[in-house]
């Protein structure tokens, strides 16, 4: 049995989580990463930060490139940063270290990291609305869902350089408010949006479905502990909380057999 129902393929079908399954897989992880590291790139070199040759060769690579997850696993353990890990990977891949040494220039690899999360939890609110449209059609989860986007989907950046802060938040159709990443915020905010989402599916569907106190507890527990830190346990929780929505939402909205 794997360690999440979500990852098990024994409680695949007691536990759907739809589309927003793939959201959280690490093939979608690492293309967020180079999606967020392959557009930097673009602006630095529009900007005359990085020379225009490196990056228009960055920027065609991250969306070509192919690399093993597994093959990240040693430097994460010790570095910590998947985007530190990814960068080294994608430097080597790429055979072109004239070029390649501009690769996350003078960006903090939580930065990559956490703008390339913030687009998957764009997608993730988007499945969410839908979903939560079938069976609360009037709830306040989905009234709240307009400022949580401006709110929380922002760019991760960490720099003095506004412009570029901003010509980024504009290439990712992001928000650019640097003020909103203290402890975290749009981290704890979504994941505060999916607790409320799942017990909303839950308590309006009226269903006995024991499952669902299962999805209930999971999301309401997993926030609990995030809100104590969110910086540190986002990692370790939000995923969960995320897949839990959609997982009562597929269940609530299945067809009747």
């Amino acid at each position: 049995m794997a360690a999440s129902l979500f990852d098990s393929p024994m409680f695949t079908k007691a536990y759907p989580v739809g589309e927003a399954g793939r959201l959280f897989a690490e093939s979608a992880i690492m293309r967020s990463m180079l999606l967020v590291g392959g557009t930097l790139a673009k602006i630095q070199g529009e900007a005359g930060i990085i020379p225009v040759d490196s990056a228009f060769f960055i920027h065609r690579s991250a969306m070509e490139v192919q690399i093993d997850p597994a093959g990240l696993a040693v430097e994460i353990a010790e570095h910590g940063h998947p985007a530190r890990a990814l960068a080294t990977a994608f430097h080597k891949a790429m055979e072109a270290p004239e070029h390649a040494q501009y690769i996350h220039h003078d960006v903090h690899p939580k930065d990559i990291e956490r703008t390339a999360l913030i687009l998957r939890l764009r997608q993730f609110l988007t499945l969410c609305e839908a979903q939560l449209t079938k069976c609360a059609p009037d709830c306040e989860a989905l009234a709240q869902l307009p400022t949580l986007r401006e709110t929380a989907l922002t760019v991760s950046f960490e720099t003095e350089n506004t412009p570029l802060r901003a010509a980024l938040a504009e290439a990712l159709r992001l928000g650019n408010d640097p003020t909103q990443w203290v402890d975290a915020k749009p981290l704890l905010a979504v994941a505060d949006w999916a607790a409320l989402a799942t017990k909303t599916a839950i308590d309006t569907s009226n269903s006995d479905d024991k499952r669902l106190s299962v999805l209930m507890a999971l999301a309401a527990n997993m926030n609990t502990a995030m809100r104590a830190n969110p910086a540190q346990m986002a990692d370790s929780c939000l995923a969960q909380i995320c897949l839990s929505a959609c997982s009562a939402m597929e269940i609530i909205n299945a067809p009747a057999r």
